[in-house]
């Protein structure tokens, strides 16, 4: 176990105040509304169970219609409605941080009250790499199980206008539904030098926002990058709004302190523990149990499992998903 110890902190006997360094990821992701709460979801994560069913009705099918006649021997043969079911998985996850007490007494702030100041931004950091890594898994199998239909590959060259229409293209007449954009920093310096970023202002704070082509671009490094080439491929998204849906659970404790006081010498040590129970889910997309994690079949996949292929299977008609992938140097 690591701890907070006097060589990883400045003791000052004249100094300033220390500055907080905050971490540089971004969690765009709930900024722009790509992840969105729902009651339904949250509900679920509330209660018991690790896996949970979704019912659906599937829309009418958009097949010919009958041609009236004067022909009493000609009968209508109805159709019927159909449903279906995605399958969503609860993520149980936990972190825990300590501190000398010796340290507190020697500097300031307490790396126990900053800990505890952070730890909503750290979680909101860790919600966004489930997000990524569940999107990844979505990938993978698209490409495994659907031909990937829902990705342009243009890794030949570097990402372009040309290459982010063909993406939305894979939509077709559906790809009204997308809002944002999700790209590397990488590519997203390569738009920003071929002149196509426009940044504009958020009506409800002076914060100005990138778009291209009227997406909203959302930069995170955490997005997917393979460098097993001459050349690393980045692979960007584009996402309608609230095609991850998310809820919270309650953990039976969710945060405590738990001191040591034998440690270090006697001069006592704090331990905080923070837990979190939620559920991502990918509309669209049901959730396999056969994860081979800790604890059985399905239960509590890691985001390694949530990145591959096996772990999803699409349930809704590829026009109802507003998500598409681009590959790009």
């Amino acid at each position: 176990m690591t701890t907070t110890r006097l060589s990883d902190v400045i003791v000052p006997e004249q100094w300033t105040a220390p500055f907080l360094l905050a971490s540089p990821e971004l969690t765009a992701f709930f900024q722009s509304g790509i992840v969105a709460h729902d009651d339904v979801i949250a509900a679920l994560a509330m209660g018991e169970g690790s896996t949970f069913h979704l019912r659906h009705l599937n829309d009418l099918v958009n097949d010919a219609e009958n041609i009236s006649s004067d022909d009493n021997t000609v009968t209508s043969t109805p159709d019927k409605a159909s449903g279906g079911q995605q399958t969503a998985v609860k993520l149980m996850r936990n972190k825990s941080w300590s501190s000398m007490d010796l340290v507190a007494a020697l500097t300031h702030p307490d790396p126990v009250s900053v800990i505890r100041s952070r730890v909503a931004k750290y979680w909101a950091h860790r919600f966004q790499a489930a997000t990524i890594a569940i999107a990844n898994g979505i990938l993978a199998a698209n490409v495994a199980q659907n031909g990937g239909d829902m990705l342009y590959d243009g890794s030949a060259a570097a990402i372009s206008g040309t290459a982010i229409l063909n993406a939305k293209a894979t939509l077709g007449d559906a790809a009204a539904n997308l809002t944002s954009i999700a790209m590397h920093s990488a590519q997203y310096t390569e738009l920003q030098k071929q002149n196509l970023i426009v940044y504009l202002r958020d009506g409800s704070a002076d914060v100005h926002f990138p778009t291209y082509l009227g997406y909203r671009v959302v930069v995170d490094d955490g997005m997917p990058v393979d460098t097993s080439g001459a050349d690393p491929i980045y692979t960007a998204a584009l996402f309608g709004a609230g095609v991850f849906r998310m809820g919270l659970g309650q953990d039976k404790v969710p945060a405590e302190v738990w001191r040591n006081p034998a440690s270090g010498n006697g001069g006592g040590e704090e331990v905080f523990f923070s837990r979190q129970q939620f559920v991502i889910h990918p509309a669209g997309f049901s959730y396999s149990a056969a994860s081979p994690d800790a604890g059985g079949a399905g239960f509590n996949p890691s985001n390694t499992t949530l990145a591959t292929a096996a772990t999803w299977s699409r349930v809704f008609q590829r026009k109802q998903i507003p998500l598409a992938f681009l590959k790009s140097k």
